[in-house]
């Protein structure tokens, strides 16, 4: 075969190398009970709280109650102050409130799982707008998180379940909720991630103006700058820096041939005495112009690219039980690199354009199904090809929980046969992987780590990162999880300042925690 030479830059591999651990201090804080399961208040009690946050404009506690459809508002000592929204699909009324977040000015951001949209309300709790997502999130298995920045727009994980063909981990809204830009080709960063579902996750934008996103189900952190670039990923569990080196290698004709434009481009231009301009060329993306290279490369680089037409894949990948579309599994070429593929929109449909002509594989997965593939897929040029998927959900396996200690009666009642439907996963569909993190805080520079409890056995543990990733220290809060282990990806927390901690569990119940 032969070979085009050129000084190319390629993320390739991933080296690890050993940053100082700062000395680890584990903190054990004093619990109260702030509001308990008996507790009424405007003739009610609290039913499923899921999220639980600080008001930065008022500083009141606003709790997201998943059982109740509405928010309730609390003083930080746990006085009742107001509910707002009541259960329906109006405009101000809320169906299955998940998660939480605010504006700088105190606005309150609030995620409806049954609605499929982010509801708007001001501080004093009236109803400002609703920002609509364009699939349903109401079946899904999956729930994207968000933050707001100073600007009032939106930065959103998991895009892929919001809008229809979006192969990236974050997406920042407008405040009307149309998107305004796609960060971090999850294509490009999977092998980061290396999850069945590296779109899950926790964004934020840091004091560098950055964004940054925690993986749900991988204990690393990626920053991109604010065109969307990865800068670096760190392993918060083994405190390492992950370097994305840029090697200089070789490609074969046929992987050239194999790139996308986009790559490519990017590849070139990623030495700076290299320039790329592209354009639209007989239908599809062209590069019309090489500089910086030898006018021989060039040209001939080029001029392989033109002469090549391309075909597409098409196909819908379903449950194979039911028919019915997985949205959100993810499809690529196997080999490819940088990666190729596409991800299922809400009627489970992908395509995947700009393929060479040749003979590939297809790879189809998705979390807590079986990855499925499929050989010999013939692609020709000016052809689309059609390769549907069906995917075996997995069995789950579970051994007898056995719950000691007093068991509150309500959690019998309103949990046997619920619809209640932890934050991120749904009952009985735990992923391969599970999660890490049930919750995430950036606050004066610090990260908070809420981790995932392992069994109702394990202690709540909250890991605190500095501004780099660094561990500081890890707080303990004495709390006994005594309710269903399928509702521990349910609880919600916020530092609401420096030695004292709010958190909310599935039961009815709000603690406070201080070490002091």
């Amino acid at each position: 075969m032969k070979k085009i030479y050129a000084s190319f830059f390629f993320i390739g591999f991933i080296l690890l190398t050993k940053i100082p651990v700062y000395a680890e201090q584990d903190i054990t804080y004093k619990m109260k009970t702030l509001i308990s399961a008996e507790d009424r208040f405007n003739g009610e009690q609290l039913n499923k709280p899921v999220c639980i946050k600080e008001n930065p404009a008022t500083g009141d506690l606003v709790i997201a109650d998943y059982g109740n459809h509405c928010l309730y508002v609390f003083s930080k000592d746990g006085k009742f102050k107001q509910k707002i929204g009541k259960p329906g699909e109006a405009a101000g009324q809320l169906q299955r409130p998940l998660y939480i977040a605010f504006s700088d000015n105190g606005d309150i951001y609030v995620l409806e799982k049954e609605n499929s949209r982010i509801s708007v309300f001001s501080k004093d709790g009236t109803f400002l707008k609703c920002i609509r997502l364009q699939n349903t999130l109401k079946y899904s298995q999956l729930i994207p998180q968000f933050s707001v920045t100073s600007t009032n727009n939106i930065l959103i994980s998991n895009p892929g379940l919001c809008f229809s063909d979006s192969n990236y981990s974050l997406a920042v809204l407008s405040e009307t909720g149309s998107v305004i830009k796609h960060i971090g080709n999850i294509l490009n960063t999977s092998y980061l991630v290396q999850s069945d579902s590296p779109l899950n996750g926790i964004p934020f934008v840091n004091a560098k103006n950055e964004f940054v996103f925690f993986p749900a189900r991988k204990p690393i952190a990626l920053t991109f700058d604010n065109q969307g670039t990865l800068l670096s990923a760190f392993d918060v569990e083994n405190q390492q820096v992950i370097i994305l080196p840029k090697n200089r290698v070789t490609f074969t004709e046929d992987e050239i041939l194999k790139m996308p434009v986009t790559d490519l481009t990017k590849l070139l231009q990623s030495q700076s005495n290299i320039q790329v301009i592209t354009g639209v060329k007989g239908g599809r993306e062209q590069i019309l112009q090489i500089t910086g290279m030898s006018t021989q490369k060039g040209d001939s680089l080029k001029k392989m690219r033109e002469q090549m037409n391309t075909g597409k894949i098409e196909g819908y990948i379903r449950d194979k039980a039911t028919n019915t579309p997985i949205i959100g599994s993810i499809v690529i070429i196997e080999g490819s690199n940088p990666v190729i593929g596409a991800i299922t929109d809400a009627k489970g449909y992908y395509i995947i354009n700009n393929i060479y002509p040749g003979i590939y594989t297809l790879i189809a997965s998705f979390v807590g199904y079986t990855t499925e593939r499929q050989e010999n897929i013939k692609v020709n040029a000016d052809t689309l090809t059609e390769v549907n998927f069906l995917l075996i959900e997995k069995a789950i396996t579970t051994k007898e929980v056995r719950i000691r200690g007093n068991v509150d009666v309500r959690v019998g009642k309103s949990l046997e046969k619920s619809t209640f439907l932890p934050k991120r996963m749904e009952p009985g569909n735990q992923p391969p992987l599970p999660l890490l993190y049930l919750d995430i805080l950036y606050k004066n520079n610090t990260y908070y780590l809420l981790l995932r409890p392992k069994s109702q056995d394990d202690s709540v543990k909250i890991l605190v990162l500095n501004e780099e990733f660094k561990k500081v220290n890890t707080i303990t809060l004495p709390v006994n999880l005594n309710f269903p282990l399928e509702s521990i990806d349910a609880l919600g927390f916020d530092v609401i300042r420096e030695g004292t901690i709010v958190l909310t569990v599935p039961v009815g119940k709000a603690y406070l925690f201080s070490s002091k």
